[in-house]
């Protein structure tokens, strides 16, 4: 089971208000490989709890952030699993100030984009590293490249050229 695998299944089982993996899961009933995948289509369609998962540490994961309310433990499930903002913002009724800088941390480029004033108004870059953070992220040549493909619909590698650039 490879962690992107997972990473999808964290964040699109999360989701409630629309059809979500859990539903397509559901109606296709897809035959698993392994017990870890068998483990992790029986937590999206909601028949093993999440207390009982152990063979996909980033679900593991998740279910830790969800069931602790220690803001130090929550962060460093962010940090180590390298939840991604999504899940934690729906796991985390009230994430604290740590919560917000590690999401810093692991935000990807068109995240961060998005999301700037969210880190702004929670006091994120009220600390001079958090602000180098975001500057290295937003300035790296490969991020704005990719970032520029993601929103014009194109894929481009660092070793395209990029007019004007």
């Amino acid at each position: 089971m490879t962690t992107h695998s997972q990473f999808v299944a964290a964040v699109k089982g999360a989701s409630s208000k629309t059809m979500a993996l859990r539903d397509v899961v559901r109606l296709s009933h897809p035959t698993p490989r392994d017990d870890a995948q068998r483990e992790l289509l029986g937590w999206l369609s909601g028949h093993v709890p999440g207390k009982r998962v152990s063979q996909n540490p980033m679900v593991v994961a998740l279910e830790r952030l969800k069931r602790t309310s220690d803001a130090i433990e929550q962060a460093r499930l962010i940090r180590e699993f390298h939840l991604p903002y999504e899940v934690v913002t729906t796991a985390v009724s009230s994430p604290s100030h740590e919560i917000w800088v590690e999401l810093l941390r692991n935000a990807p480029t068109l995240n961060l984009l998005m999301n700037l004033m969210t880190f702004t108004r929670h006091g994120v870059f009220t600390d001079q590293a958090n602000v180098d953070v975001a500057v290295s992220k937003l300035s790296r040549p490969d991020a704005v490249i990719r970032f520029v493909g993601q929103i014009g619909g194109v894929s481009l590698s660092s070793d395209d050229e990029v007019e004007g650039a």
